[in-house]
């Protein structure tokens, strides 16, 4: 856990992002719903506290692909940038859009099942 400000944002620099607060339970997803949001066989997320994160430029477009979740995404590239769930007082961000890729390791994986099975094959292992 890391209570140092982080920054981030998207591919083409329009909306960059700010953390003020701990970055917690990195780890990777491979639910359907984050599979095709992000393009990728898994998306590594860290949550971040509502509270903690601040928009320093720009702003997310959102989609809500299910009540009370928004996903933001940046209008102009494209990039997925983070996930908010109504109620909860927590976010996640997509760990690769952070400037700092080594600071969270993830560990883990919600969804393994649904992992394709040549993803081994091509040297990811569950941590």
């Amino acid at each position: 856990m890391s209570s140092e400000v982080a920054t981030g944002g998207c591919l083409c620099g329009d909306v960059r992002l700010e953390i003020n607060g701990p970055l917690t339970d990195a780890h990777w997803c491979a639910c359907r719903r984050c599979r095709q949001w992000a393009g990728s066989p898994v998306v590594a997320w860290v949550d971040v506290r509502t509270s903690d994160l601040r928009f320093a430029a720009g702003e997310p477009t959102w989609f809500e692909p299910a009540p009370g979740q928004r996903r933001g995404h940046c209008a102009r590239c494209g990039s997925a940038l983070c996930v908010f769930d109504e109620g909860s007082d927590i976010a996640s961000v997509v760990l690769a859009c952070l400037d700092d890729l080594d600071a969270h390791q993830p560990e883990g994986v919600s969804f393994p099942e649904s992992l394709p099975r040549w993803l081994p094959a091509a040297g990811f292992t569950d941590p």
